[in-house]
């Protein structure tokens, strides 16, 4: 007696569940305010952030690395890839790739790891 009290008591409280969620659901779709509500949570961004951009030229430091046509590229401590190609800057590698490297921006440091 006592397991089906139970179960009886376990499929009202479901189903009393299922009602409530369904009725919250209704009430989003259709009520507008409380649509508007609902959207209001979300977090708007008022102005996109500018990206820093670099020109990535001879003129501002930068250089391919690495020498045909077996190409092993190495940027050096104070020079950051920032772009990797087969030909780069002239001939094609048979093996490896070229690295375009630019300077650190100042006050930044390459750490391997």
């Amino acid at each position: 007696m006592n397991f089906s009290i139970t179960s009886v008591f376990l499929v009202v409280m479901t189903f009393v569940n299922a009602q409530n969620l369904d009725s919250m659901e209704v009430e989003t779709r259709d009520n507008p305010s409380a649509f508007l509500r609902e959207k209001r949570q979300i977090p708007v961004i008022d102005s996109i952030p500018q990206l820093a951009t670099t020109i990535l030229h001879p003129s501002f430091g930068c250089f391919w690395s690495g020498t045909s046509p077996f190409c092993i590229p190495d940027c050096g401590t104070k020079y950051q890839k920032v772009l990797t190609d087969s030909r780069g800057d002239g001939k094609l590698c048979w093996t490896g790739n070229k690295n375009l490297c630019c300077p650190l921006p100042a006050g930044m440091v390459k750490v391997k790891g």
